[in-house]
């Protein structure tokens, strides 16, 4: 039997080289099938060329035709379910079908329009994406001739094209969907978003960071390099290997903003570069800023007052003997005045030390300090047997605020007295492992802190509510400002607990503190 292709087989490999690329000029799927529509007769001679694409449900499939020589051909066949006609078949099991028409065998839909224009034989071919089926195509001739191998082959090659471009065009669709939602999204928020490649290349740069930064257009950064057009800023330092993650900026127009740095990297761990998200904190910094002033006020008010209520407390046992409700009432006097008196001190001292006034910063032996500590809380200790064990190695010489560091351990050692049960036991311990930090360890075998509570515990105010503490005493600032002292000496303090088991507070300390 005749077949349908006269041209050689290199030039319709040639012209299907050509049509393949021309693919590539567009993503658009409507331009995949006029390429083939324009150029398909270069590598194939047919009568009808149509594609049968799958709906979105997969439950059938529409006839499109892309060329035909052929009158009244329908640019669009009704819709038809995937059923046991030849096209369906094709679609289902994904295998080519070549041949000629058999009465009754051809798709239903299509019969009509084949029969009433004598098309014999069909080439259908299909077109997948891995186990997507995405439809296939339809070639049809009019003569009694059949398609070669050849005529095979070139179409498995072209339909394997069109369908690699199909999935491309869906995936350039997914992709440039979801960059608009994240242009939206980046556009939208106030918050300053930076991406930087790891040579410090940047990639992205929102609106809200180009204005926080006075930068008129994003074409003035994007590409270039953030270590060159932002380094009369802070930007540059948060990312060094050696940076903490978040950071305060003040920007040129006096606004404060907290950058938070993350690093970016693929599913497979590769290392993409760096993000960065700039927020405005500028009021909550003023509102801190407002509340502390306003402690710090009444705290001071407060003062003179206590101590006139103290005073006069005091002369009650002067005026002449008293019965045990007045002797009572003397008391509570007397606790309560002591413990506003105590709360009004602390109030104070977290306000200086907030206020960055400054540190006394002379040359401290830190054992001899420890000991001398130790040494102060020893009736404190003894009057509920607990043993207190020390490791102070000497010549552990740093320089610190020698009353403010007093105060930072008076705090955690009596606390690890406090909350330990009679008999317990509590270790002071001074490392000394480089010559850059120290580091003490105050822990016991008390109460221990629940998880729940370890993150707050450093916060003004905040007790561990538990039924094992509602009589140990304290105001809730004693942490808060343990912290504030390690934090003047640019220092660092961690805890770990377990309820039960005990506490350890680890304050590491620079040697070299500079005045």
């Amino acid at each position: 039997m005749p077949q349908l292709s006269q041209k050689p087989l290199s030039v319709r490999l040639a012209n299907l080289t050509e049509l393949l690329i021309s693919f590539a000029a567009s993503p658009v799927p409507s331009h995949f099938f006029q390429t083939m529509a324009d150029y398909g007769r270069m590598v194939m001679d047919f009568d009808y060329l149509g594609i049968a694409l799958v709906d979105p449900s997969e439950i059938g499939f529409i006839l499109h035709t892309l060329d035909s020589s052929l009158t009244d051909t329908p640019a669009t066949f009704n819709p038809a379910p995937l059923g046991e006609d030849l096209i369906s078949e094709t679609i289902q099991t994904g295998r080519v079908k070549k041949g000629v028409w058999a009465e009754g065998s051809s798709d239903k839909q299509f019969e009509q329009f084949r029969a009433q224009h004598q098309l014999t034989n069909h080439l259908f071919v299909p077109l997948m994406q891995g186990e997507r089926k995405l439809g296939c195509a339809v070639f049809a001739a009019t003569e009694a001739t059949s398609f070669s191998d050849e005529d095979e082959q070139i179409g498995v090659l072209l339909c394997a094209g069109l369908s690699a471009n199909i999935e491309m065009s869906r995936l350039y669709q997914t992709l440039s969907d979801e960059r608009s939602t994240l242009t939206a999204l980046l556009e939208s928020t106030k918050d300053g978003f930076l991406v930087v490649d790891p040579d410090g290349q940047i990639l992205v740069a929102n609106p809200a960071f180009l204005a926080m930064f006075e930068v008129n257009t994003d074409s003035l950064v994007l590409g270039k390099q953030m270590f060159d057009l932002f380094s009369d800023s802070s930007i540059p330092s948060l990312f060094a290997n050696d940076a903490e993650d978040e950071a305060e900026l003040k920007l040129a127009d006096g606004r404060c903003v907290q950058a938070t740095r993350q690093a970016v990297q693929s599913g497979f761990g590769e290392h993409l570069g760096w993000s960065v998200v700039f927020h405005d904190i500028t009021l909550l910094k003023e509102l801190v800023d407002m509340k502390t002033d306003f402690v710090n006020i009444v705290a001071h008010d407060l003062k003179n007052p206590i101590a006139s209520i103290r005073m006069a407390a005091d002369l009650i046992p002067r005026l002449g003997d008293t019965n045990d409700r007045q002797k009572d009432m003397h008391g509570r006097i007397v606790r309560t005045s002591n413990y506003m008196k105590d709360l009004v001190t602390e109030l104070l001292d977290i306000g200086q030390l907030e206020s960055n006034t400054g540190l006394n910063v002379v040359p401290i032996d830190l054992a001899t300090e420890l000991e001398d500590i130790v040494f102060s809380l020893k009736t404190n200790a003894e009057v509920k047997q607990i043993v207190v064990l020390t490791d102070l190695p000497t010549g552990c010489e740093i320089k610190a605020d020698s009353g403010r560091l007093r105060q930072l351990f008076l705090n955690l050692i009596g606390n690890a007295i406090k909350y330990t049960p009679n008999e317990g036991e509590v270790e002071v311990r001074l490392t000394n492992s480089d010559d850059k930090l120290v580091e003490v360890c105050v822990k016991d075998n008390g109460l221990g802190i629940p998880a729940a509570d370890l993150p707050h515990i450093f916060e003004k105010f905040y007790r561990v509510r538990t039924e094992d503490r509602t009589q140990i005493k304290g105001t809730g600032l004693g942490l808060a400002i343990s912290k504030s002292i390690v934090d003047a000496h640019s220092g660092e303090i961690s805890v770990t607990s377990q309820p039960g088991e005990g506490t350890a507070f680890t304050v590491k300390l620079p040697i070299d503190q500079l005045a």
